[in-house]
């Protein structure tokens, strides 16, 4: 019967890119995408909006919605206040 031999560590060495092995500089790294949701205030009317975006940076949703947002400003135009 033979013993198991202990298993020995393998030198690693990292991957180099052709780019890194000839001396050229690294292509530069894409900008970080924007936080998702991203929050904004809305400082006419003293809110905050949380807006989700698409991969593009689109906005797709905002709560509240823009509809809302409207009649956020048309109600503070008119004066009306909440009840409470």
């Amino acid at each position: 019967m033979n013993p198991i031999s202990p298993i020995r560590a393998l030198p690693v060495t990292a991957a180099r890119p052709a780019a890194a092995a000839a001396g050229e500089a690294p292509p530069p790294e894409a900008a970080p995408p924007p936080p998702n949701p991203a929050l904004r205030i809305e400082p006419a009317l003293g809110v905050v909006v949380i807006e989700m975006r698409d991969a593009g940076g689109r906005v797709v949703r905002s709560v509240p919605s823009e509809k809302e947002l409207e009649a956020y400003r048309a109600a503070a135009l008119r004066g009306d206040r909440p009840a409470g």
